[in-house]
């Protein structure tokens, strides 16, 4: 068995072996891009609520149960990328009194359409926050704070 290497799902032997991963009824290619985590039908950029209707319906004939799952967890998230920890990152850290709560409401926010975002930028903010009350902490203790 193969897994997803953005969300680490167990996604079957489908992702090694081919893109294809199904029929449409009209003959259309169902293709999964491991690169960019999507999928599209004779081309064009198909969404995971199109894709699982579509399944619902009947109208696509999964080349396997593994390219099924495959297809149907595709868009579940991709994580953050360079630029975006690093943007991310840099907020929380200019509001560190807010980093918990901004995460919070970015994993509220983003936990249905992109779960693996949504939960590393809830640990991120949470973390930051964790790590200024430390810091403010060993301040105020060792007497470093103005006005202590």
């Amino acid at each position: 068995m193969t897994r997803c290497q953005w969300c680490k799902a167990d996604i079957g032997d489908a992702a090694s072996a081919t893109s294809v991963v199904g029929t449409y009824v009209d003959g259309r290619p169902v293709r999964f891009a491991a690169a960019t985590h999507s999928l599209d039908v004779g081309g064009t950029p198909v969404g995971l609520d199109d894709m699982r209707a579509y399944d619902a319906a009947s109208q696509i004939k999964w080349t396997s149960d593994d390219a099924r799952r495959l297809a149907l967890h595709a868009y579940d998230g991709s994580p953050l990328s360079s630029l975006e920890w690093v943007i991310f990152t840099v907020a929380f850290v200019a509001l560190p009194g807010f980093s918990g709560i901004l995460g919070t409401v970015f994993y509220l926010a983003w936990n249905k359409s992109q779960p693996v975002k949504a939960r590393q930028l809830l640990r991120l903010g949470w973390i930051i926050f964790a790590m200024a009350v430390v810091v403010i902490g060993v301040l105020d203790y060792t007497h470093l704070l103005p006005g202590t």
